[in-house]
């Protein structure tokens, strides 16, 4: 459990900071940027009026930047070659000024059979209704196949494996377990009352908890009390810790 601080304790803390640290100046902040030996003897070697060398960058496109190239040509000479002599062809020769492309076209696939192997090509297409249909081997649209399965035995996988069916046939009926209402010996918050003569005095079971608001012979305002079988027991009760304010510490840090 932690530790709190008396006023004694307060001021013994604040006497070891002042010991360590440097009063704070009016106009002055720390920094963690200190000011080096290394740094100042860099410093003193730079010239008076020198300027950082800036690498020029063709991709820079701020006007302002130093590394921005000026005057940059908007387009490249061509390299030996024009619009009728591209990469050493000639065009209006190598490729005839009229020249056209064929389409190229391509046919159904060919379904296989059981000697004979199919043929890529296009998907033959489905007719209307045929939407639940899958596109089988041998090019055709086919229903899938209605599989049905027999119940499973201790010898024979069906609907589950055998070693499924085993495992599960080795529990009991569903009577033969507890359920939450049968666990008893937890605890169970049932609610508040103003005070303990307002505590139930029937009907309650172990493990039943109240909340006592006021002060009683269980503890201040705010106990808890349980239902042990026999009698209320108290879990415990709400307890308040003085704070030193800001105006005792204000005395005390000076």
């Amino acid at each position: 459990m932690g530790k709190s601080l008396d006023q004694n304790g307060v001021l013994y803390l604040w006497n070891k900071i002042k010991s360590i640290f440097v009063t704070k100046e009016a106009g002055k902040g720390l920094s963690t940027n200190d000011y080096s030996t290394a740094e100042k003897n860099k410093l003193s070697g730079v010239a008076s009026g020198a300027e950082v060398n800036v690498q020029s960058d063709w991709s820079v496109t701020d006007t302002a930047s130093d590394a921005f190239i000026k005057n940059k040509p908007t387009s490249m000479p061509a390299n030996g070659g024009n619009a009728a002599t591209v990469g050493g062809h000639t065009v209006a020769i190598d490729v005839p000024a009229n020249a056209k492309f064929s389409d190229t076209t391509y046919s159904d696939m060919k379904g296989a059979s059981a000697d004979t192997a199919g043929a890529h090509g296009l998907v033959p297409q489905p007719a209307i209704g045929a939407q639940t249909k899958y596109l089988r081997g041998d090019g055709t649209w086919q229903s899938p196949p209605n599989t049905t399965y027999t119940v499973a035995t201790a010898s024979k996988d069906g609907l589950m494996s055998k070693a499924d069916f085993t495992k599960l046939s080795a529990f009991g009926a569903a009577s033969t377990y507890a359920l939450k209402s049968d666990i008893a010996g937890m605890y169970k918050y049932k609610g508040s009352v103003d005070n303990e003569a307002a505590l139930p005095t029937t009907g309650q079971i172990a493990g039943d908890v109240y909340n006592i608001k006021a002060a009683s012979k269980y503890g201040a305002a705010g106990a808890n009390v349980a239902w042990d079988g026999t009698q209320w027991d108290s879990l415990g009760e709400i307890f308040n810790i003085d704070y030193i304010t800001n105006a005792e510490l204000d005395s005390i840090c000076v």
